[in-house]
């Protein structure tokens, strides 16, 4: 993730590196939560995809709900 410091430039030609750096670490945070929902979103894919091929349906409506049951099959399965 490269930043443009010229974007921060003033009229004399001076970076403003408070504000180039603000932005850098929201950019970074927006990444990281990027990264983290696609991370997530597979690993319940995973799950999903475990319980279906054990035809485990009722565990499936389940884990869409309960979020600590579904944190215990991830853990069963070896998914976190």
């Amino acid at each position: 993730m490269d930043i443009d410091l010229n974007a921060y430039q003033n009229e004399e030609g001076k970076v403003n590196m408070c504000r180039a750096y603000v932005n850098s670490q929201r950019m970074a945070e927006e990444h990281g939560i990027k990264q983290g929902i696609e991370k997530g979103s597979n690993m319940l894919g995973q799950l999903i995809d475990r319980l279906l091929k054990l035809g485990r349906l009722e565990d499936v409506q389940r884990v869409a709900v309960d979020e600590e049951y579904r944190a215990k099959l991830m853990q069963e399965y070896g998914i976190v």
